[in-house]
């Protein structure tokens, strides 16, 4: 991971960080895209950094590791907004970082971005189903159907919509409406 060939410098780093994240130890898979980024200098390259960071955020247990991600998880996803700022992608990134580890000082940071980067693109898919997603996971499944729907009627074509609108219409105990939307999300 030295030397005077950057090619080949970068061309470790990325295999490193593979290894370490097909380990499932997305602290050392981040570390090593980080060390990317820095050479590279691209949002793209800060995102993936981020992303392999997020990673464990997902599916670490709470402890010094999982922490370590959510803190370089923001600082990459935020370098990726200082190079591309208006790329909305990175801000989805980052608010979903804090909706699945919300800062102690304020819990509501990942969905206030949401809701703000809503407001701004109001059209924007992912957004919306991700403030969906979220009304899932925390039991608002009126809400979650609202936001769903609208989404299917921007986009019918986007494939995890319906997924997501079937556990909706599951989680309000409407079984009928659920077995159909998963039909479509088989397809």
């Amino acid at each position: 991971t030295e030397g005077n060939d950057t090619t080949a410098v970068l061309d470790n780093l990325k295999r490193l960080s593979g290894v370490w994240y097909s380990q499932r130890r997305y602290g050392l898979a981040g570390y090593y895209a980080e060390k990317v980024a820095e050479i590279e200098k691209t949002a793209t390259a800060w995102s993936i950094a981020g992303t392999s960071y997020g990673t464990g955020v997902k599916l670490l247990p709470e402890g010094s590791e999982r922490e370590f991600c959510v803190g370089r998880a923001a600082r990459a996803f935020e370098k990726a907004i200082s190079i591309e700022p208006d790329a909305t992608i990175h801000r989805v990134n980052l608010a979903a970082l804090y909706a699945d580890a919300p800062p102690k000082d304020d819990v509501m940071k990942g969905i206030k971005m949401l809701l703000e980067l809503n407001k701004k693109e109001p059209n924007n898919t992912v957004v919306i189903n991700l403030l969906g997603q979220l009304a899932i996971k925390t039991g608002q499944y009126d809400k979650a159907i609202a936001r769903l729907e609208e989404s299917y009627k921007i986009d019918p074509k986007n494939p995890q919509t319906p997924c997501l609108l079937s556990m909706a219409y599951e989680g309000a105990g409407q079984h009928e409406k659920a077995h159909e939307l998963a039909e479509k999300c088989r397809n």
